[in-house]
């Protein structure tokens, strides 16, 4: 490839991985499935790196990569919390249980945050996108649903639908709890 045709390939995937974040923190839409996003952002990490390396003898890639290098760095001194959270987020390492359910649902618990006890999040799939439906902090969902646990959600289902929250219904092997979740 030319120099000129790596950096046109660079700039598409750079501007895919920034809609993409977009789309996902203002609307809470995304690409369909929990892989998707991550191989995005590994790719335009491993590019990034290619582009680095490659042409590093140019001006603007030594200013590029001094400017990354510079925000790294910055990202990690309040105690690391942004950089870790980039890297538990990009890497997929941010969703300690996921499941699968009936009517293209996903429940999980995720955590964006190393010193956060993390969410539970309801995910609505699609043939390739996917929208979050709503969420709630994991310590206020464990202890309203009792003794039951998250992990053993069999199906959802919507009650109500509005702007800013959602009345869902998680239906468990013994019991179903109805509960308020949030959006964005």
């Amino acid at each position: 490839m030319t120099i000129a045709r790596d950096k046109q390939a660079y700039a598409v995937l750079t501007c895919v991985l920034f809609l993409n974040l977009l789309l996902d923190l203002g609307a809470g839409v995304s690409i369909r499935g929990y892989w998707p996003d991550r191989v995005l952002f590994i790719g335009w990490l491993v590019f990034t790196l290619y582009i680095i390396i490659y042409y590093f003898k140019q001006k603007r890639i030594k200013i590029y990569a001094a400017s990354l290098a510079v925000l790294t760095i910055l990202s990690i001194l309040p105690m690391g919390i942004i950089f870790m959270g980039i890297v538990i987020t990009g890497f997929g390492m941010d969703a300690s249980f996921r499941k699968e359910l009936p009517d293209h649902y996903r429940i999980q618990h995720s955590a964006k945050s190393p010193l956060a006890n993390g969410e539970i999040e309801i995910i609505k799939t699609y043939v390739v996108m996917e929208r979050l439906v709503g969420k709630v902090p994991y310590v206020e969902m464990r202890d309203h649903i009792g003794t039951a646990k998250v992990e053993d959600v069999q199906s959802i289902r919507v009650l109500q639908s509005w702007r800013d929250s959602s009345r869902i219904a998680l239906q468990f092997p013994d019991t179903t709890v109805q509960y308020t979740f949030y959006g964005k």
